[in-house]
């Protein structure tokens, strides 16, 4: 489901207070031109929950496309146990 040649995972959290406000979005599109044109990285990938529709819609307008899912396995799986991630990627070769 990964790319072996994405070595560069873009991950954010936002406190509540700033959702909604586009600091997610400028966020990852500067962590995209400085992967891109500094780190000269082939693509980025970035995973959330299934149901984080604030997060997906951060990867949609920064030009990720979703390649895949798997089950969480992270911290916290006392919370997240038995819940899916979607995996999304971009490719910074465009």
């Amino acid at each position: 489901m990964t790319d072996p040649e994405a070595s560069i995972s873009i991950d954010f959290g936002i406190a509540v207070p700033f959702w909604n406000k586009g600091y997610a979005t400028a966020a990852v599109r500067e962590a995209i031109s400085y992967a891109k044109n500094k780190l000269n990285e082939k693509s980025v990938e970035n995973s959330c929950l299934r149901e984080n529709i604030g997060s997906k819609r951060v990867m949609e307008k920064n030009g990720f496309r979703k390649v895949g899912e798997k089950p969480y396995d992270g911290p916290r799986m006392d919370r997240f146990k038995n819940r899916m991630l979607d995996i999304y990627r971009r490719d910074l070769r465009e």
